[in-house]
Order: C-alpha cells, then structure tokens, then sequence
C-alpha cells in the first residue's frame, strides 16, 4: 500500500523521489517529508490488507477473544489501520491523547462487549510512541466524557481528571 501510495503521489506531482530503496519502517516517513500526513492517505484508503485480515483471523487470536467475549465473535465494521510517522513531521497528528475506544462508538454500541487491539508493525519505544494505560481504569464500566477533534484531528479525548 505504501508503494502504491508512493506512484499515486508521484504521478500528482507531490513527490519527486518515492524512495522505492528504504524499507518498511523509513519509506512513509521518508514520502512525508515531501508531502504532509501521507499516512493518513493510506488509511482512507479503507482497505484492510491481507496480512492485517489474517493476524486478525488467526487461531490463536480468536482463541484469544473467545475467552473475553464467548464463542460468538464477530468482526466490527470500523477498524482502523493507522499508520504514525515522527511527531515532527504529523504536526499533532502522531499522539494520541487520552482516550477510551469506546468514544468513537456510537452509545447504541456501547452494551456490546467489545475486543480492541493496538498492533504494531514496528518497534513501539517511549520515544516513537507506545501506547499507555491507565491501570485499572476499565474497573468503573462507564464511559468517560470525551471532547472530540483535539488539535484539528478526528481523534476524541479525556480530560487528565476524568
């Protein structure tokens, strides 16, 4: 998908080098050098890739989510594959403030249980982003209030008292 993201942007006229020589983890942010939040261009793409669908339908991972939600599974209609480029070049977009997935759900949605997961396809380290938690905080069952697009993103967020 970044490949094909890369001739897209090249074809428009918004990359002069699509960097076909760098690997996985430096092509995006290499191509975002040159045109800003190309990531977010592979995530309206709205497809989710082979590889993603089958981590997805492993064994071992709906062994996983059958021991939390029961034998009835079954896959919700929003996923998101979202892909993080350095802060310096998202502009506010890479960090994720606080928040509970629930937020992005409408509240008819919310007496459903529900398995989210955050996989990523890189190394996650304090300095590139790994995700954090509030110990515990599930334990309450209730839904926080969220305010939503926190610094001109979509993303919704809790207030640190919350």
């Amino acid at each position: 998908m970044v490949d094909e993201l890369a001739h897209r942007l090249h074809r428009g006229g918004k990359v002069k080098d699509m960097h076909p020589e760098a690997g996985f983890q430096e092509r995006l942010t290499l191509l975002e050098k040159q045109f800003r939040h190309a990531g977010v261009l592979l995530h309206k793409y709205g497809r989710l890739p082979l590889g993603i669908e089958r981590l997805w339908t492993h064994p071992r991972m709906l062994d996983i989510a059958q021991q939390i939600l029961g034998p009835e599974i079954a896959g919700h209609p929003v996923w998101n594959l979202r892909c993080k480029t350095p802060e310096s070049l998202s502009e506010g977009q890479a960090t994720v403030p606080w928040h509970q997935d629930i937020s992005y759900l409408d509240e008819e949605c919310w007496s459903v249980l529900q398995l989210t997961a955050w996989v990523p396809l890189v190394n996650a380290t304090l300095e590139n982003g790994c995700m954090q938690m509030v110990r515990g905080g599930h334990k309450t069952g209730r839904a926080g209030t969220h305010t939503c697009c926190v610094g001109g993103t979509w993303y919704t967020e809790i207030s640190e008292d919350e």
